[in-house]
């Protein structure tokens, strides 16, 4: 007599290409596909006494995917619902600065290379000290403290204000040229 995990095992063998299939032929987004396919299976194990006693559970799974996949479009409607109706409602507070910043921040963060943001993620979002930062970067802590220095740099860098260069401040016109606009 076959376990449950192995009857289990069985019909997820039989079953998950045909729901995997119903699932693409609905959802055009596949890591939606495999999220569906989950909770299909989920269900399908959490419901195992009644699914065992089927004798071709793939019609059931197909109704269970069904409904999975409308519960998602009904929830993403909701959503698309508010987002509109939030849209559409007149703001009457003033944009908050500290949003900007952490827009200016974040695109500062992102012109840094991986190995910068990593090191600053580790410290200063992360809370490690220097020596865990170094136990997760593979180096000394002494490595992580240059590491980090040199990644705030850069990352001040990035922050400051970028100066537009005025007509004052234009390149200087050479002597030879000086001499053939006054002749002009």
């Amino acid at each position: 007599m076959a376990t449950t995990e192995q009857q289990f095992a069985a019909v997820f063998d039989s079953c998950y290409s045909p729901i995997v299939g119903y699932s693409m032929r609905r959802i055009p987004n596949q890591s939606e596909v495999d999220d569906v396919v989950g909770e299909v299976f989920m269900t399908a194990w959490r419901r195992w006494d009644e699914v065992s006693q089927i004798e071709n559970p793939l019609p059931w799974l197909y109704g269970v995917a069904g409904n999975v996949i409308r519960n998602r479009k009904r929830s993403v409607a909701r959503h698309l619902r508010l987002v509109d109706k939030i849209g559409s409602e007149p703001q009457s507070h003033q944009a908050d600065p500290a949003d900007a910043m952490a827009g200016e921040v974040t695109q500062a963060l992102n012109r840094l290379s991986f190995d910068d943001r990593e090191v600053l993620q580790l410290v200063a979002w992360d809370g490690l000290s220097h020596i865990e930062a170094g136990e997760a970067l593979g180096c000394s802590a002494n490595a992580v403290a240059l590491r980090l220095s040199r990644a705030r740099k850069r990352l001040a860098t990035y922050l400051e204000p970028q100066t537009v260069p005025h007509s004052s401040d234009s390149p200087h016109i050479s002597n030879s040229e000086s001499k053939a606009s006054h002749v002009s």
